[in-house]
C-alpha cells in the first residue's frame, strides 16, 4: 500500500478523544498524525511514530478505519485500541483528552476531516 500520511483516532471510555494543539493555538486541536518518514515501513508505523512524537503515548494496538486523498496525498486513518505512557508536550503542540466537539469547531485546521473520522 502506498501512503503519504497517517492519522490516529484514540478514544477513552468516557468519550474523550486524543487531540493535539497546533503550536501555541489552544483552539486549534487536531488528531495526532503527519507525513510518512522515509524509515516508516507501513502506514501503521507512521501513525504510531506521529502519535509518540506529538503526545508521548506508545500505541500498542490499532486498526485501520479508512483512507482518502487530500491535496494529492494518500492519508490512512487508524483507530488506537490500546496505548501506554504519559502525555507530554512536544514542539508540535500540547496533547490532551478533549471532547470530540473540540476537534470539530471552525477554528480547527482539520475540522472537516476530524468530523468524518470521529463519526466512524
Amino acid at each position: 500500500m502506498s501512503w503519504d500520511a497517517a492519522v490516529l483516532v484514540a478514544r477513552r471510555p468516557d468519550g474523550r478523544v486524543l487531540g493535539v494543539t497546533r503550536g501555541s493555538n489552544l483552539r486549534d486541536i487536531n488528531l495526532p498524525g503527519g507525513l510518512r518518514a522515509p524509515e516508516d515501513p507501513s502506514p501503521a508505523a507512521t501513525a504510531r511514530r506521529e502519535a509518540w512524537e506529538e503526545t508521548g503515548l506508545v500505541i500498542r494496538s490499532l486498526r485501520p478505519i479508512t483512507s482518502w486523498n487530500s491535496q494529492g496525498r494518500r492519508v490512512v486513518a487508524f483507530q488506537g485500541l490500546t496505548w501506554s505512557g504519559r502525555l507530554r508536550p512536544s514542539s508540535e503542540g500540547r496533547p490532551g483528552w478533549a471532547p470530540p466537539r473540540a476537534l470539530t469547531n471552525p477554528g480547527c485546521t482539520f475540522a472537516r476531516h476530524n468530523r468524518k473520522l470521529l463519526e466512524l
